[in-house]
């Protein structure tokens, strides 16, 4: 039933098919703040994955202690 509703919802032509190509057509304020809200998302965004990929993993950090306390002992 869900699925059926969610294909229904899709494929009717009322659905909102809004995409960031149409901001430069409108000169509304308000589309100014959605563009500055997506380009916050996306800045947002790719900070998290940065510093997600630069940590060190959990696994890396155990060997690393354990290598450690090898060389101390």
């Amino acid at each position: 039933m869900r699925k059926t509703l969610l294909l229904l919802a899709l494929l009717l032509p009322s659905a909102a098919l809004a995409h960031p190509g149409h901001l430069s057509d409108v000169d509304g304020h308000s589309h100014y703040i959605a563009a500055w809200a997506l380009l916050a998302a996306i800045a947002g965004s790719a900070w998290l994955i940065w510093t997600e990929l630069r940590a060190p993993s959990p696994k890396a950090t155990k060997l690393k202690r354990a290598e450690d306390d090898e060389a101390g002992a």
